[in-house]
C-alpha cells in the first residue's frame, strides 16, 4: 500500500484490475462516488486558495512548504519535488482556518481535506493544560 495515500482510503482498481494508487477516496464513500486523482484534487484546492486571494507557488528546494507571508502578500508554497499526496497534505493544512464551508468544493475534494485535517490535528489540541 502506498504510504502517501490517506489512511482508511478505499483502494480502487482500474479497468485491468491493477491497483490505482493515485486515487484518494476516504472511507465511507461508495464505489459509485466519482473518484478523483490526487493531482485533480490539488487543482481544485489551488482554485479554492485563489478564491481566498492566496497564490499557490510550486518551488524546488529543501523545505516542506505551507502558508507564509512575503512582502505583505500571503502565499502557499508547495515543494515541486514532493509527491502529489504530500503536496495535498501541505495545501489542505494551509487552508485550515479559512472559511472553506463558505465555498463550493466537490464532495471528494472536501472529504480529502477533512480527512487530512483529522489526521493532522494542530499541535495545540494535544498540549497538556498547565493551568491546573
Amino acid at each position: 500500500m502506498n504510504r502517501w495515500l490517506l489512511p482508511h482510503a478505499i483502494p480502487l482498481r482500474d479497468e485491468r484490475g491493477a491497483l490505482d494508487r493515485g486515487i484518494v477516496i476516504p472511507a465511507g464513500f461508495s464505489h459509485t462516488d466519482v473518484p478523483m486523482k490526487t493531482k485533480h484534487i490539488l487543482e481544485e484546492l489551488r482554485e479554492a486558495a485563489a478564491g481566498f486571494g492566496l497564490e499557490v507557488r510550486m518551488e524546488k528546494g529543501n523545505f516542506r512548504g505551507g502558508r507564509c507571508k512575503i512582502a505583505d502578500e500571503e502565499i502557499i508554497v508547495l515543494n515541486k519535488q514532493h509527491l502529489p499526496e504530500a503536496q495535498l497534505v501541505v495545501l489542505a493544512n494551509s487552508l485550515r482556518g479559512l472559511p472553506i464551508d463558505d465555498i463550493f468544493l466537490k464532495p471528494t475534494v472536501r472529504a480529502a481535506v477533512e480527512e487530512v485535517w483529522r489526521q493532522h490535528e494542530p499541535a495545540e489540541l494535544y498540549e497538556a493544560d498547565d493551568t491546573e
